[in-house]
């Protein structure tokens, strides 16, 4: 297996198989090349991706977030695996063949019939209250340790901090939509990255799914400035990686990403104590 790390997302839906015993889910069969790039379509966005080995290459395709291409690192590699998690929950499994000219360049993946198994951000508990107090810290405070902003069709995403307190992060991050136009996400996402990739590189990305997400919005009126806390499990990253936020409109809409660096993670803030 490649050194793709699973998240913990993906973690919790194995655990679930194990405890429900749900049946086995039977990979389907697919054909790549190393001179032709086979599409693979989902109906929901791609979670995560898992390699069976080396002589695979994928990527999601520019753009995009529920299509993953495809193509052999190697010919006439031994038979191996691919395993996707979209984020509906759904696994799905690939016995992955080597072939010269594959039959289909296109693999459109149903969802019928295929178990799902939801992790919950938070498992649905209620908001902790010291969590709630060292949010309302985050957001208040004029600690400004960084700051990095990107911004599209008037719309600007920016974070201007890092904080920690026991085992928890918290990502400060702010939104305004200086457009006339109200901006509608669907969802923030965070995304661990290799900041050295080629073309021939297979994807290496982890999301990270945030405990708890103080101050999301639905929608961002304009010119309104909003802020949002993201609390996290502590987490560190080595210095060829980096995070990426992703805050999009469903449908093709407005996309926003910003990479918080390696840099900017040793700038992280201790909030303090109250006790």
């Amino acid at each position: 297996m490649n050194n793709l790390t699973i998240s913990l997302a993906v973690l919790q839906i194995i655990f679930a198989i194990a405890v429900h015993g749900q049946e086995p889910i039977v990979p389907r069969e697919l054909q790549i090349s190393s001179t032709i790039t086979t599409n693979v379509i989902f109906k929901e966005p791609i979670l995560s991706v898992d390699l069976g080995s080396e002589d695979l290459l994928a990527q999601r395709a520019q753009g995009v977030d529920n299509i993953l291409q495809v193509k052999a690192a190697n010919e006439d590699f031994p038979r191996t695996n691919l395993t996707v998690i979209t984020s509906d929950g759904t696994l799905h499994s690939f016995w992955v063949n080597y072939e010269e000219s594959p039959d289909k360049l296109n693999y459109l993946v149903p969802n019928e019939a295929v178990p799902k198994y939801h992790a919950i951000p938070g498992n649905g508990e209620p908001l902790p209250a010291d969590v709630r107090e060292y949010a309302d810290w985050v957001r208040l405070t004029d600690l400004e340790p960084f700051h990095i902003r990107r911004k599209s069709q008037g719309v600007q995403l920016s974070t201007d901090g890092i904080f920690i307190s026991s085992n928890r992060m918290y990502v400060r991050l702010r939104v305004y939509n200086g457009s006339n136009i109200p901006f509608d996400p669907d969802r923030t996402r965070f995304f661990l990255r290799d900041s050295r990739r080629t073309k021939r590189t297979a994807l290496q990305e982890m999301e990270v799914v945030p405990d708890y997400v103080i101050g999301a919005k639905d929608r961002f009126a304009p010119y309104i400035p909003h802020t949002m806390v993201a609390v996290f499990p502590k987490f560190t990253f080595s210095r060829g990686k980096f995070l990426s936020v992703e805050v999009s409109e469903p449908n093709g809409g407005r996309r926003i990403d910003l990479k918080i660096r390696h840099g900017q993670m040793s700038k992280v803030l201790q909030i303090p104590s109250y006790n």
